[in-house]
Formats: structure tokens, sequence, C-alpha cells
């Protein structure tokens, strides 16, 4: 199946400036919903909502060839999610490519989409480890606060909204 492309440079901006933002190890996607999506909807033959798909790589990945083999592997990724789950549709999807990516394969890449579908938290919260009696971490120590400090700072660095 093909997929709608975001056409318009303004869309990715505003994707990225107030769209959901989820990373993984080798992609990172942005979620906004599509202000569009009705009409696109009424214009589509089936009358079926869509989603529409932007595709960034960048040249720190390497020459066009490499960029345009990326971009087939994550296209082949998106639809390999799209088919096996039901996303939801009428949003602007963007997928960035990491450094990662380069070497990977469209399954490692359906891999990272369905992790971040399954697995992306609105609000995260750490503090140091308390033993307990009653638990089997009773005999473990507990945790410093240097070392909370340490995780919360590299959760901001990778996940700074």
């Amino acid at each position: 199946m093909k997929y709608r492309a975001i056409g318009e440079n303004h869309l990715y901006g505003k994707a990225y400036a107030k769209g959901k933002k989820c990373v993984a190890a080798r992609v990172v996607v942005y979620v906004l919903r599509d202000y569009r999506a009705e009409a696109l909807r009424r214009a589509d033959p089936l009358k079926r909502p869509i989603n529409r798909i932007g595709l960034t790589v960048t040249k720190k990945l390497g020459g066009a060839v490499v960029r345009s083999r990326v971009k087939r592997i994550l296209r082949e990724g998106y639809r390999a999610v799209d088919r096996e789950n039901v996303i939801a549709k009428g949003n602007l999807i963007v997928i960035v490519a990491r450094s990662g990516s380069v070497t990977a394969k469209s399954t490692d890449i359906a891999k990272d989409l369905k992790f971040i579908e399954e697995f992306c938290p609105e609000m995260c919260g750490i503090g140091p480890f308390i033993p307990h009696k009653d638990t089997p971490y009773a005999s473990e120590p507990a945790g410093s606060v240097d070392m909370t400090c340490r995780l919360l700072s590299i959760i901001r660095l990778i996940h700074p909204r």
C-alpha cells in the first residue's frame, strides 16, 4: 500500500515543535493530529481516514544511495507495523532516521516502531531505591541520591519533553 506523504515543509516544523516525540534506538517518531484529516478522508475513494507520513534522513548518515536505502527501509518498517497493528489514523507522522538505521533491516525498524507504539511514556518518575524487608530485594543495597541524579540527567537528555 502506498502512503500519502507530507508535502508541505511547514508541517514538518509543526510536528517537530508541537508533536508528541518518541525516541528509539534507530528512529525518532513525531506524531501530530492532522488538521486536514477529514478533508483527505472525504477525498479518498474508499472514504478511509489516513495518516500522512514524512521521512527524514540527514546527510550525516551517508550519500544519496545510503539515504534512499534508509528511506525504503523506514517505509517498509512502517508498513509492517501498520499491517500487524491498526495505527490510529488522522495524524501527521514524521519518522527521523538515527545513525543505527543505516545498518538496520526493515524488521529492526518495525521492532523500534512497535516499541514506540507500545511504550512511549507521557511521564517518567525516578527516585532512589529503598529496600523493604517483605520483598525479594530486601538484601539489596539502597540507592544513592548521586545515582538518582545521574539517571534523571540521562533520561532528560534522551526524552527532553
